[in-house]
């Protein structure tokens, strides 16, 4: 019955993805196995992550994707867990068709796009409700959004986030990690504002940036979106500078209810 669970939901977030990007940037069907690996203890969990020297595993982290073996590796046995295995579902096909449709074997994997659209797709786990882009909230990052925009001293200046690579983010956790250093709310409202981000572009005045997601999600398979595309984007389809973005997007997530 769990292994029916697992295989539905699955295939739910996976046939999501496809209908709402597949069409619009030309994807070609998925034709390799997409691989995941389930625990169903923790100490089993924990003990692949030690054997494989992978410093991903820890409580609040129960799954993840494992590019070196293009696996998602995962400890699910609640809700909040299922949630978590839609967010690496995304990391997954993503890098599918990052290896199918690459320009560049220096690949700089953006943080704000990986993991804000892979935390878009969290919220499946939530509703059994077909929906949309546009159409459903991650009420978890909602609230973590405005809370970080309401204390000055836990916002991080988009043009901060969207300049982040996942490299950069990751090295930055493995090394405060290592030093003892408590970086769980830091990294709370970083993956937030990169949901808030996501879904401001897919949402806000009825899709008027819609395009711009597209268009940074087809780059970022290429792997070469950068904030200086980001910012292209905007200033030659919008006539908008990002600050200005920014403006509209603090406005558009703090109203958001």
């Amino acid at each position: 019955a769990r292994l029916g669970l697992f295989k539905r939901s699955l295939l739910k977030v996976f046939n999501k993805f496809m209908s709402d990007f597949q069409t619009d940037l030309a994807l070609p069907p998925v034709t390799s196995c997409l691989q995941v690996v389930i625990f169903c203890k923790r100490e089993s969990f924990e003990t692949y992550c030690r054997l494989n020297n992978n410093s991903a595993s820890s409580s609040t982290i129960p799954s993840f994707y494992e590019y070196s073996s293009k696996r998602i590796i995962a400890f699910v046995t609640n809700e909040e867990h299922v949630a978590r295995l839609y967010h690496e579902v995304i990391h997954q096909l993503i890098d599918y068709y990052t290896e199918i449709l690459k320009q560049s074997l220096n690949l700089e994997r953006s943080f704000w796009l990986q993991e804000g659209i892979s935390s878009y797709y969290e919220a499946l786990a939530k509703t059994d409700k077909s929906y949309k882009l546009d159409d459903f909230i991650n009420w978890s990052r909602l609230i973590d959004s405005k809370e970080c925009m309401f204390n000055i001293n836990n916002y991080q200046p988009l043009s901060n986030i969207v300049g982040l690579t996942m490299n950069e983010y990751w090295n930055w956790y493995h090394e405060k990690t290592k030093s003892g250093a408590n970086i769980a709310e830091q990294g709370k409202f970083s993956y937030a504002l990169s949901w808030g981000f996501v879904y401001f572009l897919g949402h806000y005045n009825n899709g008027e940036y819609r395009n711009v997601l597209l268009k940074c999600l087809k780059k970022e398979f290429e792997g070469d979106s950068s904030k200086k595309y980001l910012e292209g984007l905007f200033s030659e389809i919008h006539k908008k500078t990002l600050y200005e973005i920014e403006a509209e997007f603090k406005k558009f997530i703090i109203n958001l209810n």
